[in-house]
This record gives structure tokens, sequence and C-alpha cells, in this order.
């Protein structure tokens, strides 16, 4: 150890660099120490986990520690190249006391999140922070364990980190010489690892923090995210809003009688399609499938053959559209009927989506396996979060695949992700609910082969080449599943996680760019049912209702979702953007932009219309808005 030191003294660049990599050491012990204290303190939240599962947490969590580490190191790279050039002494100080600053407030937001976990089994979080904006509510709602414990904790804690940054970290950096070497190092060198480190790789997708997410224990996974990294991010979710609704406009009473009347129907009444109340369950998620691409929907007639004919034989939703546009928002509205709002997307804040119903949680109750399959990275929109909360038995995603299949920039193409779901359906234990979510009809759509199959499309040829391939992997997917034992009792549910441009260049503002793609198929499916048109308009978060209704399930959780299959529901569309929403029935319809009060699309039959249509969209705006903040 001398002897280190010794050639680090005598070695002023090497001394240099080694400044730094101490900041990670140090940085990554913190992290893992106060990680280490919560596990222990709510010890009772993993007893009947293996102790090497609960260790794993240490090590899922590397790479969310590893982001947060860089952005603390980022602020010391800015100073420390400066002071290479100029050497002032002075901005080392003031590193130095910026990192006392972090640690404090890393310390601050550890203890905080110990009671908080207890009470509401969630991370510290923006809303979190909200509630402490009346601190004589939370002391006096606070017992004197968590309210002396916490403050000892910050306090002991703060004195112990500070003291051993300052002895292990901090050191004398002269350089007496210049070297020319070290401001060009820091120009090209260390900006571009910093990068990487703050955004977790080099992988295509960015870090989320569903990248820290292994085990089916929810405490566990949210033990391996990084509280500092994880309210970071809840702040940036939710940067547009201050704890308030910016979308009421009427009593919380009047929205909720306004709202509570738009999913009213006259009675429950409603054919009963399938042959079965316990079919296996096949949910094929369509990556960015417009309703343009089927001839059935008003779309092209050569894309999607194989789907059109699944369609001839299925049962087909003709008036269907997505909630919002971005795949997180497809998830949660098809798994949890909820729909999208503007400017926020609940599945990126974990203290949020685990409020959430689930169909999944419906088919576990009543003994169905479940599993899901993806060939790119879960982490996007942090669906991998989202997907191990709600507990499916098994979950495959990119990096379970044999590497040496061919693969594209985001991932395995559909062909290897179908390939891989009926290798293993015959492994499941009957019932199953199986979710696969395609991938190779989003961009860059590099599909194994070189064929091009249409030369037309303009700006979007790749996007419709890519779902002709979707396609034939679908095809080919239902051809090989029907000699499959599993098959003559499974229902098969495709549907669009979101809309996207097409050839034909749907005004943007007009509900037809957010028609998608939903139809049910399967032997299960009475035959004189088959090739029925349901031109009951709605969402996909209406799936859950229509669905569950079938098969003889409790919709009540599902409060954002309506039966699309019983006549007497009204017909009415809903979808978020930006800052926006459409609203729409089937004689009116309008893009409302609310940063600005304009109406960006409105089509009115007459006045009365308009104003009813309005009255709609903006309670059930309002309602949906509110239960997200209460979430």
């Amino acid at each position: 150890m001398n002897r280190i030191k010794e050639i680090l003294k005598q070695n002023e660049p090497l001394n240099f660099l080694w400044f730094f990599v101490k900041h990670y050491i140090f940085w990554f012990l913190f992290f893992a120490l106060n990680r280490f204290i919560f596990i222990i303190y709510n010890h009772n939240q993993w007893e009947g986990n293996s102790l090497s599962e609960v260790f794993y947490s240490f090590i899922s969590a590397i790479h969310l520690d590893l982001s947060m580490t860089s952005y603390f190191v980022t602020i010391t790279f800015i100073l420390f190249f400066l002071y290479s050039i100029f050497r002032y002494q002075i901005l080392i100080h003031i590193n130095y006391w910026i990192q006392y600053f972090f640690i404090i407030i890393a310390i601050i937001a550890y203890s905080a999140e110990i009671p908080i976990y207890e009470e509401w089994h969630t991370k510290l979080s923006k809303k979190a922070i909200l509630y402490m904006q009346h601190p004589t509510e939370v002391i006096n709602s606070a017992t004197n364990k968590e309210l002396f414990g916490s403050l000892f904790l910050i306090v002991a804690f703060s004195i112990f980190s500070i003291w051993a940054y300052k002895n292990w970290v901090v050191q004398k950096l002269p350089l007496k010489k210049s070297y020319w070497y070290i401001p060009v190092i820091g120009i090209i060198i260390i900006p571009f690892l910093l990068v990487v480190g703050i955004r977790g790789g080099l992988q295509q997708i960015p870090i989320q923090q569903s990248e820290a997410y292994y085990s089916k224990s929810n405490f566990l996974n949210l033990a391996s995210v990084n509280s500092v990294w994880n309210l970071s991010s809840s702040f940036i979710e939710n940067r547009f809003e201050n704890g308030t609704n910016p979308y009421k406009l009427y009593s919380d009473s009047t929205a909720d009688a306004i709202v509570k009347d738009l999913f009213s129907a006259k009675n429950d009444s409603f054919p009963e399609v399938l042959t079965t109340k316990n079919p296996n369950v096949v949910l094929v998620i369509l990556e960015s499938w417009s309703a343009d691409l089927l001839k059935s929907l008003g779309g092209f007639d050569s894309v999607a053959p194989n789907m059109e004919n699944l369609i001839s034989s299925g049962i087909e939703f003709t008036n269907f559209y997505s909630s919002g546009t971005l795949s997180d928002q497809g998830h949660c509205s098809l798994l949890s009927a909820f729909p999208s709002q503007p400017c926020v997307v609940i599945m990126r804040q974990p203290d949020k989506f685990q409020k959430l119903p689930s169909i999944v949680s419906h088919f576990k109750k009543r003994g169905y396996y479940a599993a899901y399959y993806f060939g790119g990275q879960l982490e996007y929109g942090n669906i991998k979060g989202y997907i191990y909360y709600n507990q499916y038995d098994h979950v495959i995603e990119g990096k379970d695949f044999d590497k040496n299949l061919p693969m594209g920039k985001l991932g395995y193409h559909d062909e290897f992700l179908f390939d891989r779901v009926l290798k293993e359906a015959n492994t499941f234990k009957q019932p199953f609910f199986a979710t696969a979510f395609t991938m190779s009809s989003h961009s860059p759509y590099d599909y194994p082969g070189e064929t091009k199959y249409f030369s037309w499309g303009g700006d979007e040829n790749m996007y419709v080449n890519g779902a002709h391939y979707s396609d034939q992997c679908i095809g080919d997917f239902m051809r090989k599943a029907k000699t499959q034992p599993w098959y003559k009792n499974t229902l098969f549910v495709f549907c669009s996680d979101h809309s996207h441009n097409s050839p034909k260049h749907n005004d943007s503002y007009n509900p037809r760019s957010r028609q998608i793609v939903g139809f049910l198929y399967g032997d299960v499916i009475k035959p004189e049912y088959r090739g029925m048109k349901i031109s009951k308009m709605g969402n996909h978060n209406d799936i859950a209702n229509t669905l569950l209704n079938q098969l003889g399930g409790d919709v009540t959780p599902f409060v954002w979702s309506k039966n699309l299959l019983n006549p007497t529901t009204k017909d009415f569309g809903y979808s978020a953007d930006e800052h926006m929403i459409f609203f729409f029935n089937t004689r009116n319809a309008y893009a409302y932009r609310y940063s600005d009060n304009l109406f960006l699309h409105k089509d009115f039959q007459s006045p009365q219309d308009s104003a009813q249509l309005f009255k709609y969209g903006s309670a059930y705006l309002q309602v949906l808005y509110q239960q997200y903040l209460n979430y």
C-alpha cells in the first residue's frame, strides 16, 4: 500500500486519475451501505426470499448506481478540468462542498424513504416531497421511532460519510507541472465515459428504473433502485404538475356525475361469444400498428394478408383507438385499463403504477400461469418494472434469447419472438395467460434478409415493409400454433399498443390518426360469432372489461373500461398527447390543446353537440388526472 502511495505521489497525472476513481468507489459503497440499512430495517418484507436473492439486489443495482454516480462525478470533472487549466484552488474546495451537499441530500432521501416505505410501500417520490410542504402534519403523524430514528440516522450517517469522504477521497492536487494531455483527455475521453455511465451503457435505450428489477418480490426490486435516481426521475416525470389538477373545470361531484353517465349502460346484456370461461389467453401486443395497415379498417389491402385472414374468422373492433402514443402508455391501457394522460406517463412512476388494477392479477387469482415475451429491452418506458410488479411467472426479454440468433438494433425479430412462445407454451400449466410484444414494426425496421416487399409508401415505406414482415411472422406463428395441444382451448387477442404515421398521411389532429387494430380469434369463439364486426367505438383500455365479462370476471376495478360487446354502452373515444386530448363519438370530434386553450381540430354537427362533447371530454380528463394525482 505504501508503495502504491509513493507511485501516486511521484506521478501527478496518475494521481489525478486516481482521484476520480476514488469518487466512484466512494459513491458505490455509499449507495450499497444505504441499501443495506434499508433492507435490514425492512427485514420482514423479504423473509420468504433466499439470502442469495436478497444479496443479488446489490448486483442488480449497479447500473443505476453507476448512472447516479456519473451525474455526481460530472460536477467534479467540470471543476477539475477547469483547475487543470487555471490552477485556482477555490475550484477544488467548491467541488468538496458540492459533494458534501450531495451526501447530505442523499442521506435525507434514504432516511425519509424508510418510514415512507413502511407506510406506502413505495420509494421516495415527488408526491412525498409535496407532503413535506406541511411539516407540522408530517411531524404529528410520525411516531417517535420514525421521527427521532430518521433524525439520528441523518445526523450520524452524514457525519460518518463526510468524514469518510474527507479522509479517503480528498487529496492534494497541486499539479506543479503543466501536462498538455490532461486537458485533452478531459475534453475527449472522460466526457464520453461520463455520458456512457449516465445513460447506463452503450445500449440503444437509456437506462430506466426497471433496469434494477430482477425479482418477483416488489420489495427487493425497489431496494435495488437507486433512491436518488428514482427521486430525480419522479421530479422529471412530474415536471408539469405541482400537486393540483390543471384540467379542473367542474366541481368534483359534477365531474364524477358526468363521467358516471358517460360509462353508464342501460343493461348488462351482451352476447356470450366464447365456448368456455377458462380458455388460455394469448395477448399479442402489436407495436405501432395503425388501422391503415388493414383493408378491413379502411387501410391498404396488401400489407397484412395473414391478419386479414384471421380477422375473417374472428371478432374485429372496427372503431378502436389508442389512448396514447407510446408503448408504455399502451401497456397500461391494455393490462390495467388506465387511459393515458397529457404530459405524464404513469408507468414510469413505480409509486403510482402499483396502485393500478391489473388483468394479470385477475388471471393469477383464477390459477392461470402468466408469461411475458419481448425480443428487446424491457427497460424502455419502465415496462420491465411494471411487468415484474404485476408478477408474471415467466418473463423473457432480449437478454434471454440465444445470442447466436440474428438481431437488429432494438433486439430479436418477431419470428424469433414467436418461436420462443411456441417452444415454451407446451411447458406451461394450463390455463395460461401469455403476452407477446412484437417489435419489427418499430424503426429502424431492420428485419432479417434484404427483401423489401413494397416500393411505395414514401417516408413510411420502411414502416409498411416492417409491418408486412411482422404479419408474415404472425401467420407462421398461428399456423404452427394450430398443431399444438393447447390451441383448441385458446383465445388470441391482437391489439396495437398505439398508432403510427402511414402513407395515407392522416391529419395528426384527426381521430383517424389514432385508430388502431384490435380483434379476437380462436376456436373458443362460437361459430355463429366468427367474422363478427363490432362497430362500438372505444379504446384499447376497453379490452379489460370486454374480455373479463366473457370470462365471468370481476370488472369493478376497471372503472375506465367499458364492454364493447354490450350494445347499450355509449360510443366514444379518447386519446391524449402532450398538453392535449382528443375526444370523439360517432358524429362529433375535437382535439383541444390546454397549454394555449386552442381547438386544433373540431367537427361538430351542432352547437348542442359541441357543448355536450366538450363537457364529456373535459370531465373525463379532470377525473382521470385527479385519480392519477391521488395515486
